[in-house]
């Protein structure tokens, strides 16, 4: 085979090298891509202990859901990248049974949404957080399923679940997602995309739009997603609204957009303030306090326009009456009516 320089990774390839061999290092040098595993070199598979070639051809095994999960291969390559946190997952009114359940509950709703949204659970790399995960897709899935439909799936799912499970066993959820540069060192994967992820997801506006909304989930993006999967999409812009926010975690400054699947909806359907009810029952001041004393209500004196024009039509009544009025008194009083009516 023209370009290929070794019967494994590592050694040289001689004109007395077999068909075997040359098979053999082909498939090691498949599998080393495809797990990011090695082989020590210069050692032919036939030397190799057992527990070596077991540790290389293993499937790996989730430890969450029990299935093989795929692996960066490639050490550098751009991806995408979501992260989740529970929150208030060590909330005292949750024992660890609970947290258990919790954990389990949540794996299956995540899988579930990412499949909905054209990313494979089986192609992703996955790790545990303990109260969220981390999960990373290949840089051969497209990522416009971040933005629409994985929202509204993995929100419609955590909703059911919250409406079938007691208070203690209900969740809200914070995610962050990202597209960068993805490196795989001896002690798993690193770079400066992770470390953004994870400030986006600690950052207060976040915490603050999950729990003042009321809703299931709250989700954060970088500018680079923003720029790239929502303003050159109008359509997917217009059903997902962001709202941007600039803020400063752990030395990082952040600039990044968040939507809160459902918050609009909330808002309208959202019961007015019982503190205003009690209010306007109470006839204006709050209920157990005296009510303010009140200064005498003067009324409200007639337009001039309506006096005057009243004025005008009377007139010739009203001055028979006060004449009338007049004389009824001076008869009273003995004295001339037509003193009184001068004065």
């Amino acid at each position: 085979m023209p370009g290929y320089r070794g019967r494994w990774p590592g050694a040289r390839r001689d004109r007395r090298t077999s068909d075997d061999d040359l098979l053999s290092a082909l498939l090691i040098r498949v599998r080393a891509l495809e797990s990011g595993r090695s082989l020590p070199r210069n050692v032919r598979p036939g030397q190799l202990s057992e527990e070596e070639l077991i540790g290389f051809w293993a499937d790996d095994l989730s430890p969450v859901a029990g299935h093989p999960q795929a692996r960066i291969a490639f050490s550098g390559q751009v991806c995408a990248m979501l992260k989740f946190d529970i929150a208030g997952f060590t909330r005292p009114d949750r024992d660890e049974e609970a947290r258990i359940y919790i954990r389990k509950a949540f794996y299956g709703m995540l899988r579930e949404a990412l499949e909905e949204s054209g990313m494979p659970w089986e192609r992703c790399h996955r790790e545990d957080r303990g109260d969220g995960a981390l999960v990373i897709a290949p840089p051969g899935i497209t990522a416009h399923g971040i933005i629409d439909p994985f929202p509204g799936q993995l929100r419609h799912r955590i909703q059911v679940y919250n409406r079938m499970t007691i208070p203690p066993g209900q969740i809200k959820v914070r995610a962050a997602a990202h597209i960068g540069l993805v490196y795989r060192d001896d002690h798993g994967l690193a770079g400066d995309s992770l470390n953004l992820l994870s400030r986006m997801l600690d950052a207060e506006p976040l915490h603050t739009a999950l729990a003042s909304s009321g809703a299931e989930l709250a989700l954060i993006i970088s500018d680079y997603i923003h720029d790239n999967l929502v303003l050159r999409h109008p359509a997917r812009a217009a059903r997902t609204p962001f709202r941007p926010v600039n803020t400063e975690v752990k030395g990082t400054q952040i600039s990044a957009w968040i939507h809160v699947p459902g918050a609009a909806r909330l808002q309208r359907t959202r019961p007015r303030r019982p503190a205003r009810r009690a209010l306007s029952r109470s006839g204006g001041h709050r209920p157990g306090r005296s009510p303010p004393s009140a200064a005498p209500r003067r009324p409200s004196p007639r337009p001039a326009w309506r006096a005057s024009s009243r004025c005008s039509a009377d007139e010739p009544r009203l001055r028979r009456s006060v004449q009338g009025a007049f004389a009824l008194k001076a008869a009273s009083s003995a004295l001339p009516a037509c003193c009184i009516l001068s004065q």
